[in-house]
């Protein structure tokens, strides 16, 4: 079955930055282009994804430069030390591995929605305009929808204590 097309619009990505003289001032915007993740068996591209913002700390100086430039930091999931913003499309039909990350994660339904399986066998639905704060567990996000992508955005903040998925 060949993947849904994409409908949601691209994520254009404004940021703020302290001039030399002081004067607070807009970086120029920028495009971001998501990336696809690897192409199922049955050939579907599941969803995409983007670092929006990538520190390496977790009190940055502010005048510090965006690490989600480049090739490292724009395939980078928790940033060692630091924090990452990132936005995640999930393709209809689309149920991910379980999995956990060292972090503490923020996440906000942008749209559609997602079920949240966790490895005890729960599972909640967010629904657009909800917010889950992930505390390092074992988990997979699913997109139950037939026809409709859904898109995060999420914050994660390299984090102790996070489950280790074998």
């Amino acid at each position: 079955m060949p993947s849904l097309p994409n409908p949601l619009p691209p994520v254009v990505r404004h940021l703020t930055s302290i001039a030399p003289s002081g004067k607070c001032i807009f970086a120029p915007p920028r495009l971001t282009q998501l990336i696809p993740k690897a192409v199922l068996p049955d050939g579907r591209v599941p969803g995409r994804f983007a670092n929006l913002f990538v520190t390496d700390k977790w009190k940055p100086d502010v005048r510090n430069p965006d690490l989600s430039e480049g090739e490292n930091g724009s395939k980078l999931l928790v940033s060692m030390g630091g924090a990452n913003f990132r936005v995640t499309d999930i393709a209809p039909r689309t149920k991910g591995k379980m999995h956990s990350t060292p972090s503490l994660d923020f996440l906000v339904v942008h749209k559609g929605k997602v079920t949240l399986h966790l490895d005890s066998g729960e599972k909640a639905v967010i629904n657009e305009g909800e917010a889950i704060v992930q505390r390092g567990t074992v988990h997979a996000w699913e997109n139950e929808s037939e026809t409709e992508w859904a898109r995060m955005f999420v914050v994660l903040l390299d984090a102790d204590g996070a489950v280790q998925h074998h």
